[in-house]
This record gives structure tokens, C-alpha cells and sequence, in this order.
């Protein structure tokens, strides 16, 4: 029997990416692609036990491959080993089924492939069977013919998608954005099903389609199917196999000529909602609501949480100040702006324009909303009219979701302050893109960011489940409330 010391992980990373899938990410390397927090290389490694990481190989160039065979030629413990070969543009949806294969391979006794033709997963029970095909190997050519790959037992325990083809690569992207968790997200090839326990809020993204006025409906994705249950509501859309902009963005996927297409057909719909005229009074009610009543009300409901409470006194001890004197800092901010919030008209928009509700493919210009922000009549259609720009920009220069991916944490520094760690991107020049088109249309940026802030700080109780989250999300409305006061 091999044991699961002597099986050799080679995670081969060396293929670079089809210009088809090069449309939709910044890399070069299949492993480099990032989903839900982690690059696809980080996400195989974290699900090998720990006993096995000595014996693992992440193949990406020349070198790491000499590194490999010396190793493999030299090490006498590893002479007698099995081999278990996995191509980078292997993916699945359920890596927990992946992970229960690697833990079964101390027991394997048979050479086994993923499928009969072109396998994504290859284990040989002996190495030399690896190094009588090395030159194969070594090319990235096909290690089995035709009449091996037939008498190899076949492993039916998983469902592996091929990130170079464009079909399974769609189907993975969409996948990509956490639901929340008080919310479920299911899939097949035609629908996607979303349900809540939360069953006013279900309800009334259902309505809101059949509510909007008729200009507004082919931006959105129709939901239909709406079903109450005791437990939870749920209602159905067609599946589109476009990634939504948040897998798009933290995947550096956009060039300026491309990101600025797409801000111009966002410009192009925020200019078309339509529009009605408010009363001063009813524009200082609606701008109290949303922009103090409601951070106020999720900043108390996020500090009568115990996870509130941790995060909160973790950032008063290491930085000397808390969510409270922010709330002040924010409030003190938005009054002094005030009159800049006031607003002759109301509009109709999405009310939640964030790169993860927002699908577009960048070839042929397809542009749909999902998740709208919801209404059971149609007075609660109307909306502020910088909220949407508020809530893309908070996607653009608030880094949302880098920050919702664990792309950018709260991380202590050398000075005992947390602080936010950086991801390494290159949209520098497309948020400045955005700055520069918000300006042609008149808008002063800084009430821009001010609702953006607001926004960090009314997620805290939403996000609970993910303290580290919610503490990255309190320092970063600190540096949006701190550029805009100095």
C-alpha cells in the first residue's frame, strides 16, 4: 500500500492562458486566477494535508520543472513514490470533493485519470511509470496514448471544469461572488435560483422588475418563479455565462480603452433613470434616512453583536480610537456637506450598482443587472440620484471588492496600528478613468466618497460572519472620511 508520505502532488501551472479566457483576467497563469479570496494555485495547496506539502511541486516555468526532476532523480524516499499530476486549468465548484480524493490517495493501488480523453488528473502508483514519459512530460505533451488512457480506471468521485475552454470557464466565473450569509445562491445550466430567509427581501427584489418602469426593464436579468416557503422565499432568473465585474476587477481584467466602454454605458444608464421633482423637504427626509439613519441603525446593530463588540474593542486598543468616534468623524463630515446632498429630483435605478450585481461582457457590450436593491410598491422605486454612482464608486476607488475577496485584510503593522494591507493591482489609472468621468458630469467627487463611507460602515451587521471583513471595512471608511476632511 502507498502511503501518504511518499505521494507526489504536482500542481502543473506551466500552460498559459487562451486568448479567449484572456478577455476576462489580467494573468498569465491558470493557478494565478483569483476566486473568492485566494488565487486557484493558493486554493489546491490549502486543501493538501499537511504531511503531504513536503512531497508538493507547483510547476510554472523551466526551472521549477529542474527543480522537480532533480529532486524526483536524486532523493532516494521519493524513488518508490506514487504520482498525482493535476494541470492548473483543473477547477471545481465543490473543492471540498477534490480535497476527499487527495486524502484517499495513500490508499490508491491502480494507475486512475479524470476522463478518456485529454485528462486534467493523472496518477501513476510508481514514478517510473512518470519518468519513462518525462520527455512527454517536459513538453507538456500528452503522457498517455490512446490505448493506455483505455485501460486506466477512470475516477467518477469529481467533476473537474477545463478553464481553457470558454464554456467551463464561464460557468466557473460566475460562480466566483460569496453569498452573503443570510442568502443562497443554487445553479444548473439554464437558471439560477436565489433564496433568503429573509423573505420581504426576496419579495420585493421579485417586484421590482415587474414595478420599474418599461425603459428600465431590459438593463435587468427578469427574475420569475417567486416561491414562499416556511423557512425561506426564493425566486428563479435565466443563467447568463458572463462573469460579473467584481471576478472581472480583482482579476485586473479591464485595459483603460475597455474599462472606459463600460463606464460610458453605466454613465449612459445613470443619464436615462427615470426622474421625478422633490420637494426640499422630502429631499432633506430621504437624505437623513439613508445617509444617517441608516448608518446610525446598522452601527448600533453591528455594536449589540459579541463579534461587533470583539472588533470594535480590538480596534480601540491597537489604534486608540472606535467605531464611535468614526461614526462622529462621518456625521460631523456629512453636515458640513450637507447641502450638496440636497437634491431637486428623485430617480429610478438599480439602488445596489456593485461590481458583484453587475454582469457585462466586454465583446459584444452586454450589460445586465442583478439583485436590485427591491419594492413592493412603487413609491419605494424612488431613489436618491448619487446613490448608484455611490455604490460603484464604492466597487471602483473604495476597493470594496478586493476587500470582500481577502485581496485586502486588516493587518497589524509594524507600528502595533492595524492597517490595510494592499493588494498588488494595476487600477490606478482606471479609478482616475472614473474620477475624471464623474467630474465631465458635474459631480462633486467628495460627496461621492462621503456615501461611500457610509456604505463601509452600514455593512458591518451584513457581514458579521467575517470579523476581519468588517474590521478592514471600518479603517477603510477611515482613509475615504480622512481624504475628503484633509
Amino acid at each position: 500500500m502507498v502511503n501518504d508520505h511518499n505521494c507526489i502532488i504536482i500542481y502543473d501551472d506551466r500552460e498559459i492562458l487562451n486568448s479567449d479566457i484572456k478577455a476576462y483576467v489580467g494573468t498569465e497563469h491558470y493557478g494565478d486566477i483569483v476566486y473568492r479570496g485566494h488565487s486557484l494555485s493558493q486554493k489546491f495547496q490549502s486543501i493538501i494535508p499537511s504531511v503531504n506539502l513536503q512531497n508538493f511541486y507547483h510547476l510554472k516555468d523551466d526551472a521549477s520543472l529542474l527543480l522537480l526532476k532533480s529532486d524526483l532523480s536524486t532523493n532516494a524516499n521519493r524513488l518508490n513514490a506514487s504520482v498525482f499530476i493535476i494541470l492548473s486549468k483543473a477547477v471545481t465548484d465543490e473543492f471540498n470533493h477534490l480535497k476527499s480524493l487527495i486524502d484517499r490517495l495513500q490508499f490508491a493501488r491502480e494507475d486512475f485519470v479524470d476522463r478518456p480523453k485529454k485528462p486534467l488528473i493523472t496518477f501513476f502508483s510508481s514514478i517510473n511509470t512518470l519518468f519513462s514519459r518525462w520527455h512527454l512530460f517536459e513538453n507538456n505533451q500528452n503522457l498517455l496514448s490512446d490505448s493506455l488512457l483505455d485501460e486506466m480506471r477512470k475516477i467518477k468521485s469529481i467533476n473537474l471544469l477545463d478553464l481553457s475552454k470558454i464554456n467551463d470557464f464561464l460557468s466557473f466565473a460566475r460562480t466566483s461572488s460569496q453569498s452573503r450569509h443570510f442568502n443562497n445562491l443554487g445553479f444548473d445550466n439554464f437558471y439560477y435560483t436565489k433564496s433568503s430567509s429573509d423573505h420581504s427581501k426576496i419579495y420585493s427584489e421579485y417586484t421590482f422588475y415587474n414595478l420599474a418602469p418599461e425603459h428600465l426593464r431590459p438593463w435587468l436579468v427578469q427574475p420569475f418563479d417567486f416561491k414562499k416557503e416556511k423557512s425561506k422565499s426564493s425566486y428563479r432568473m435565466i443563467r447568463y455565462y458572463v462573469p460579473d465585474l467584481s471576478f472581472q476587477w480583482i482579476n485586473n481584467a479591464f485595459t483603460e480603452n475597455n474599462f472606459e466602454e463600460f463606464i460610458n454605458r453605466i454613465i449612459f444608464f445613470i443619464n436615462k433613470r427615470a426622474s421625478k421633482n422633490c420637494s426640499m423637504l422630502d429631499s432633506e427626509i430621504l437624505i437623513n434616512n439613508i445617509f444617517i439613519k441608516k448608518t446610525e441603525k446598522r452601527i448600533n446593530q453591528f455594536l449589540t453583536m459579541n463579534e461587533g463588540k470583539a472588533v470594535n474593542d480590538l480596534l480601540k486598543n491597537a489604534n486608540g480610537i472606535g467605531l464611535e468616534e468614526i461614526y462622529n468623524q462621518y456625521t460631523s463630515i456629512f453636515l458640513e456637506f450637507k447641502k450638496k446632498f440636497m437634491t431637486k429630483n428623485l430617480v429610478i435605478g438599480h439602488g445596489d450598482l456593485c461590481f458583484s450585481n453587475i454582469l457585462y461582457e466586454k465583446n459584444i457590450f452586454l450589460l445586465k443587472f442583478i439583485d436590485p436593491r427591491g419594492a413592493e410598491t412603487e413609491n419605494q422605486l424612488w431613489d436618491h440620484p448619487i446613490y448608484d454612482l455611490a455604490k460603484l464608486s464604492h466597487s471602483i476607488l473604495g476597493d470594496y471588492d478586493f476587500i470582500n475577496n481577502s485581496l485586502i485584510r486588516a493587518d497589524f503593522s509594524e507600528d502595533g496600528l492595524f492597517k490595510l494591507s494592499h493588494y498588488e493591482k494595476k487600477s490606478d489609472n482606471l479609478k482616475i478613468l472614473f474620477t475624471n468621468k464623474i467630474s465631465q458630469m458635474g459631480i462633486d467627487l467628495k460627496i461621492i466618497r462621503i456615501a461611500e463611507a457610509s456604505l463601509f460602515l452600514s455593512m458591518l451587521p451584513i457581514h458579521i460572519d467575517y470579523p476581519n471583513k468588517t474590521l478592514a471595512f471600518i479603517l477603510r471608511a477611515k482613509e475615504i472620511l480622512d481624504e475628503v476632511q484633509f
